[in-house]
C-alpha cells in the first residue's frame, strides 16, 4: 500500500527479495503440490476489504475456523471452482455490478502482470490463460 490508499493494488509474489530462482519453479512446484490433492490453498486478506479493514481478530478467527474445519465455504459467485468462508459484516456484494467490474479488473492486473514478467521469472501461458478464464466467467 502507498500513501494509504487502500484501493490500489500491490503483487509482491517474492517472499522473499533475494530470490535467487526463477518464479517458475515456484509455480511448478505449487502445481505438483496441489494436482496430488493433499493440500488446498487459502488466501486471506488481512488488510482491508470492499473499504472495511480486516482486522487480526477477523483474520485469526478465520484461520482458526479452517484449522478446526468448523467454517462455513459458499460458492464464490459465478466462480464455481472457487469458495470463500462467509464472515458477519463481510458480505461479498456479487449483485453489485461495480464490485463485479473491480473484480475484473484486478483479475486484469494480475494477468498483465504475469505477461510482464521477464524471461527468467516467466510463468507458463496457463497461468495468464486461468485467470482470464476467470474474467470471462465473471463477464457473463
Amino acid at each position: 500500500m502507498t500513501n494509504g490508499d487502500t484501493n490500489q493494488l500491490i503483487i509482491e509474489p517474492f517472499a522473499n527479495p533475494f530470490r535467487a530462482y526463477p518464479l517458475g519453479e515456484d509455480y511448478q512446484a505449487f502445481r505438483t503440490l496441489f494436482e496430488s490433492g493433499r493440500t488446498k490453498c487459502y488466501v486471506l486478506n488481512t488488510g482491508n476489504y470492499n473499504g472495511k479493514k480486516v482486522t487480526p481478530a477477523i483474520t485469526l478467527g478465520s484461520i482458526e475456523k479452517i484449522v478446526r474445519e468448523t467454517g462455513k465455504f459458499i460458492p464464490f459467485g459465478m466462480l464455481p471452482r472457487i469458495s470463500y468462508l462467509s464472515i458477519e459484516g463481510m458480505e461479498v456484494p456479487f449483485d453489485d455490478r461495480a464490485y463485479r467490474q473491480l473484480l475484473q479488473e484486478r483479475l486484469r492486473i494480475r494477468t498483465q502482470y504475469i505477461r510482464s514478467l521477464n524471461a527468467y521469472h516467466s510463468l507458463p501461458k496457463e497461468a495468464a490463460e486461468s485467470i482470464e478464464n476467470l474474467i470471462g466467467q465473471l463477464a457473463k
